[in-house]
This record gives C-alpha cells, structure tokens and sequence, in this order.
C-alpha cells in the first residue's frame, strides 16, 4: 500500500509538519548534526519521519517496519518535537520508555522546539496497590504502615503516582514487602473496590494533561480494556483523540489479549470454598455458593459433552449464554459475593501462623479474581473455552477475546504509528496479518512503510536447518510410553547437532525452546557431555527483567558457557559480538491454541473481511490447500492442531512467524556481528506452510548440512585470549 495523498481538513491536535522542515533539520548540516554527536544523515531515517509525520497530518495509521539499528528513535524524536501536541508513546519496558524520552529531549533541543520532557509512566509492577496496602498483614503490615505515613507527607497518591521505586528512601522499609504490596499481580480494574483511588486507574488522568506520555505495553493494555468497558464514561476518552506511536508494535496485540482474558477456576473455588466452610465463613453462607459452582460446572460439562472421567483435557467453545449457563453465572456471583462479605479481614489464628495468613491471602484473591470473571462473564460473555479434567467439578472457564484488535481499534481511534523489526508476515513484506491484530481491515485504513535491515545477512551468517528431523506429536490421547519413545528420538536426532554447533562456536550460544520440559532435558544432557570441554550450561528460570539481566551478564563475563532460555529470551535482549555466535532453536514456535478456538476466530475473520474486505487477502497455493487426498487440506498429526491448511495460514503460520523472525533476530545485532542460527525444524523444508515461514526470514546463506555450519563458527576469529 502506498501513502494516500491528498490533506486532512479535520482538527489537529498538535501542529501540521511540513516535510521541508523535516528535509532541513535531518539533512547534511542540518541542526541535527550540528547539535547530536555521531548523528549522520539517512535516507531512510528521512523517509521514515517524513511517513510518520504524514499520518500525524492525515490523521490516519502507519505501519512501518523497521530493521535494528536505522535510528527509529531519532524519527520519533523529530515528530514528537515538531507536532508539538498531545502524543502517546507505548514501548516494551522501561529501558526502552527512558531510552525513548532521552531521544526526544536531545532532538527537541537540537530542533530548538517548546517541548516539555516526556513523562514516563511507569507499569504497575511500580505501582503500589491500594487493596494490598489495606489489607497487609503479618511482615508486611509494617511496610504499609510506612508507606501510608509517606503517602501522607507527599500529598497522598497524587504527590507520588504511587511509584514504588520512590519508596525505598523511607527509614526502615523492607523492598521485598514494598514489592509484594505492588499492583503486578490479581489486579481487578474497575471490580477493585479502592479502584477510585487506584494509582493504575488515577495516573491515566495525570498522563492525559502531559503532551508527551510513554507508557509501556502492559499498562496501555490495561487503559485499553478499560476504555472498552467504559465507553460511555470520560475517563479514557483522550485515547481515542492523541495519536499513538506503538514501539515493538508486534507485541501491544498480545498483552491486549492477555489483559482481555478472564479465567473461572471453579474447581479451585470449590476446594477452598469446602476448606473454609464452618472456619473462615458461616456454613449456610458457603454451602449455596458451593452448588451453584457444583451446578455451573455440571452445565458446562454437559454443553461441550466428553467423558467427565477421562485424565485428558478437552476444549471446547460455548455459549454461556445458552441454557441454564447464563443464570448459574449470576447465581454463581451472587452466592460468592456473600461468602466475600462474611470472610473476615483476618482469619483467627494462633500468632505468628504465617500459614494461615497465607491460606488467608490466597482465598482472598482467588475470590475477589473469581467474582471479577463472574461479573464481567454476566456483561459480556465473549466467546470461551473449557477445560475438563477428571470429573464435573474440575472445570476452568476462559474468556478468550476472538478479535482483539477491534478493541485495539475502538479504544485507539487516532492516529496510530506501529513500528517495529517484524511486522510482516510473508517473503514480499505483508502486514496484513498485523494491521489486522490492530483492527484494520480496509486498505484506506492505514498505509505501510519498509526500511530495510542495513544487514549483509548472507556474508555475516548462515542459517542451519537440517532435513529429516521428526516431530514431536503432541497429543494427550498418546500413551506414556510411546510419548517417552517419541521425546527419546526426537532429542536422539538433535542433541548430536547441538553439541557439534556449541563446540564449534566454543560456548557463546543461546538456546532458545517453547516448552520449560524440553529446555530441562536439553539441559541435563549437555551439562554432562560438554563437561569436558570446559563448556558451562545454565538454565533459565527469569521471572523478571533483573533476573533476566542478570543471567545474560553472566553469559558475557566468559567464554565456553551456553544460556538456555524460553520465551523471555525470544526477544528484547541485546548480545552483540563475539558474546554471542550461535543461536539454536529447538523448533518453530506456533502458538498453543485449541482447534475450536481457531475455527472460531476463522469465522469471525471472514465477517470482518465480508464487511471490510482487504485486497489481496490471505489465499491458500494449490499446494497448501491440497496437501494429500486423505486429510482433506488438513495439517498432518504433529504439535498442530487438526484444523484446515487455509485456517493456520490464517493466524497460527503468522504469529509463528513473528515469533521466530525475534528468535533469530537476537544473533546479529550490529555490522561488525557473525554466527550462525540452526533451526533444529525439518518442517521448514517439508510442508508449505513452514517453506513460507522459511522464506521470511533473513537472506542468510541456508545449508542442512550441520558440518558445514560447524566449519563457519570455528572459522570466526574470536577477540585474542578467548
């Protein structure tokens, strides 16, 4: 698509950027050099900012895909300099929110712009959480008790946004009780009753005043989800009128569906429920809501149909509002909204029981999260899926939103700038997939824009994947022994690979895999067969961003050490030279969805498409539609699910996609970066879906002979005394 000409003549937030302006503050002599040490002119970098300042002007959507390392902070800088309005920035994480306002503060002053500093919001991992405050108890009840008498000295909530990184400074706080109290984890939204005083919820109307917001993903998520349930309200209506420019834009889809999806633990409501009944809470209080659970599940069960006694998870879409489902979810509510009201606010205990003040925190927010579903299950059912284990009761409800990004779309009605390394879906640089994840269905929606990478992929790598690999069939029907028998020749195939890559590259490698259970049995055998090179392995178990950093800086202190990683490591980490010369994935990672799930979104993709139809849309090669007369155009038993080849190439092959061109993309982060990547997946040679997937990634030069691979690394000349 190509950038629609013609002016907007509607309002403006900010002001009209002239491309001249552009032109003479980038170009050689411009103020840019003048004033940033190392700035040099950039064709594309102009061109980027000339696109985005274009959609600032016509008030429409960019999609532009950017290599690493072609100065897309410098472009954000310029036009949030020059706009001078309101502008909402979102990013990954904090570095990258801080790296960001750096940018635009040295290019407004460069440009000599009336621009006030970004103000960077930080997530609610750094927010302090009101309900947790309230109700702290035990060791941490002295933390809270401190931050309420700081609260109080700098203006209450407002005077810090409840920034708990403000905290520490306070005499005697315990960080370790200051981070339990933060709003991370069970946050409820509008459901909290402190939601009114809620730093998530407030910080939104401070960041609404400031002409330069950069949030990270997770916390416009939130805003997001809220804006959607609150439509009619003021609060969140800036939105839908400041342009948004979305860095890593491949990932904001995500967390909006994380934050969009509810989960029904009934079976887990049903043994607490039983464990608290005559203790905790009245008998007469518990029981009724203990049959309503027992009757909801029993509905459920009997709507999706399967054996209640089987040990393999089923899943199916239902309509919760059908039958008795709809009333039972009421009933259900409304039974444990009682059982809330009775629970005391601490349990009676002998003193210092910290069991019982944690079985006490655990009920709590297993009830207040379980009502929240309830209540918002009763609003709005959305579309679910259910999960049968064992018997009636062992039922788990998800809500699963089917189109994400029509939310993304109502709540961010704006101007919307995506940018990031991966966006497109196929060899020829199609977006359609991602446009889509954000809502845009017609091509007059929104333009894209390609710089691409400044990489000589070819003569700096080489892309291994070998032939003949089987796959590992992930199916539950499967007998333990055969499964065990599976994993055995799956890892007999690729171990041998993996350890003449590691000895070749002497260490310097990450491992990256989609299951914690095969990155655990890689682990055990090559700790024990690469002893003896002097090659350290260590597994990952990262719950954070510090951990995270932590564990790559022992990856680079030495050589002859390996890192194993799962998807915290797919992305968002930077090893550049010769810290890093291989890079093996265990295998594509397509998403984990259910068949139904995905025959769902298809249909409700096609009356989307109906209403808005995108030229050009996705459309099966005879090969893929066709691939063996006895399956019906069906994927072959493997880790897919059974659905038809036109359906994954639809949803599962692109997000695949997208995963896997950021797994590749942590091995050559600079020019002066070499190695190798091995894709221990036969499937990206065998099928057509996977040779599609092949086709999109980098231009290295591709071998399926791992001796050759092995050559190439041990040929890097490595830094001297390594």
């Amino acid at each position: 698509m190509t950038r629609h000409e013609g002016r907007y003549t509607g309002p403006l937030l900010g002001k009209y950027i002239d491309d001249r302006l552009i032109i003479a503050a980038m170009n050689d002599g411009g103020k840019l050099m003048r004033a940033l040490p190392g700035y040099r002119p950039r064709a594309d970098q102009i061109d980027l900012s000339m696109e985005m300042a274009h959609a600032l002007n016509q008030h429409t959507s960019l999609y532009a895909e950017i290599g690493t390392g072609r100065g897309k902070s410098v472009a954000i800088g310029v036009n949030a300099a020059l706009y001078e309005g309101p502008i909402i920035i979102s990013t990954s994480n904090i570095a990258l929110q801080h790296q960001l306002a750096d940018a635009i503060q040295r290019v407004a002053k460069a440009l000599d712009a009336a621009v006030p500093p970004p103000l960077v919001v930080k997530g609610r991992s750094h927010r302090i959480c009101i309900a947790r405050l309230h109700d702290a108890e035990g060791d941490d009840l002295l933390a809270a008790d401190h931050l309420h008498q700081y609260l109080d000295g700098r203006g209450g909530h407002g005077g810090t946004m409840g920034d708990i990184d403000l905290f520490p400074e306070v005499a005697g706080l315990d960080r370790g009780a200051v981070g339990r109290l933060s709003a991370a984890r069970s946050c409820l939204g509008d459901s909290c009753v402190y939601w009114d005083d809620c730093p998530v919820h407030w910080v939104a109307d401070i960041a609404a005043a400031r002409p330069t917001v950069i949030v990270n993903h997770a916390l416009l998520a939130s805003w997001i989800t809220q804006r959607e349930r609150t439509a009619d309200s003021e609060g969140y209506r800036w939105l839908s009128a400041a342009p948004v420019i979305i860095d890593e834009a491949h990932q904001l889809p995500r967390t909006v569906e994380d934050a969009l999806t509810l989960t029904l633990d009934i079976a887990g409501m049903i043994s607490w429920l039983d464990g608290i009944a005559g203790q905790w809470v009245p008998r007469d209080v518990a029981v009724p809501a203990l049959r309503a659970l027992t009757r909801l599940g029993a509905a459920l069960h009997n709507q999706i149909g399967g054996d209640a006694d089987t040990d393999h998870p089923l899943e199916r879409v239902v309509d919760v509002t059908a039958g008795d489902v709809s009333t039972l979810v009421v009933e259900s509510r409304d039974a444990l909204d009682m059982v809330r009201r009775s629970l005391p606010r601490r349990p009676r205990r002998a003193k210092g029981s910290m069991r019982a003040l944690l079985a006490h925190r655990v009920v709590q927010d297993s009830l207040t999260g379980n009502l929240a579903t309830l209540d918002r299950l009763r609003r709005d059912p959305g579309a679910f899926y259910v999960d049968v284990a064992r018997s009636t009761p062992g039922i788990t409800v998800s809500r699963i939103p089917l189109f994400p990004g029509s939310t993304i779309r109502r709540a961010l009605d704006g101007p919307a700038i995506a940018l990031s390394a991966t966006l497109s879906t196929g060899p020829d640089g199609d977006m359609r997939y991602m446009m889509r994840q954000y809502g845009v269905h017609r091509d007059d929606q929104a333009h894209t824009f390609r710089v691409p990478s400044a990489f000589d992929y070819a003569k700096v790598g080489r892309l291994l994947i070998p032939r003949g690999l089987p796959v590992l069939q992930q199916d539950p029907l499967l007998p333990i022994g055969r499964r065990q028998a599976m994993e055995a020749a799956y890892l007999a195939a690729r171990l041998p690979v993996a350890e003449q890559l590691i000895r070749a590259a002497r260490g310097r490698a990450l491992l990256l895999f989609t299951s914690r259970h095969m990155m655990q049995m890689y682990h055990d055998h090559l700790v024990a067969a690469l002893e003896a090179d002097g090659i350290e392995c260590r597994l990952t178990a990262a719950g954070d961003a510090g951990e995270r950093q932590a564990l790559l800086s022992w990856l680079r202190a030495a050589p002859l050490r390996v890192l194993m990683g799962s998807r915290a490591f797919w992305e968002g980490i930077d090893l550049a030279g010769d810290d890093l010369i291989l890079v093996i994935i265990d295998k594509v990672p397509y998403p984990r969805i259910s068949s139904d799930i995905l025959a769902a979104r298809s249909e409700a993709l096609d009356r989307l498409e109906r209403d808005e139809p995108m030229a050009g849309g996705v459309v099966a090669d005879d090969d893929e539609g066709n691939e063996g007369d006895d399956r019906g155009g069906r994927e072959a038993a493997s880790d897919l699910p059974s659905v038809p080849v036109q359906t994954l190439l639809r949803s599962m092959v692109p997000e695949a996609t997208i995963n896997l061109l950021q797994m590749v993309g942590r091995l050559i982060r600079t020019t002066d970066d070499r190695g190798v990547v091995a894709i221990l997946d036969s499937r990206l040679h065998d099928t057509p879906h996977g040779r599609r997937i092949r086709d999109t990634l980098p231009p290295f030069t591709l071998t399926t002979d791992d001796q050759e691979a092995a050559a190439f690394l041990a040929a890097i000349p490595l830094a001297e005394g390594e």
